[in-house]
């Protein structure tokens, strides 16, 4: 368990590079070279929210089932909300 844990993290926090900042969803990806593109699942404000992450660009997907709660989400300066069933694109800068 602590191995997966550390390995969701490891995608979380350095790739996708998450963390909240005034009940936003902040993104700051950081993606390596050898992937070109990551995709996971994961849960804010107990809302189910989709992740696809390419060196150009990050996708948020509210799942329609499951949620109930719109989220704030921002990359960089830029802030969105998304209600569910929602999904937005940020185009990320090389």
């Amino acid at each position: 368990m602590g191995v997966m844990a550390g390995t969701l993290d490891l995608v979380q926090r350095s790739y996708a590079g998450t963390y909240i900042r005034d009940d936003v969803l902040c993104f700051d990806p950081r993606l390596p070279s050898r992937l070109s593109d990551l995709s996971f699942s994961m849960q804010f404000r107990e809302t189910p929210i989709h992740v696809t992450l390419t060196h150009d660009r990050l996708t948020l997907a509210l799942h329609a089932e499951g949620g109930s709660r719109s989220v704030r989400v921002a990359v960089a300066s830029e802030v969105r909300e998304l209600s569910v069933g929602d999904q937005t694109m940020f185009e990320l800068n090389p």
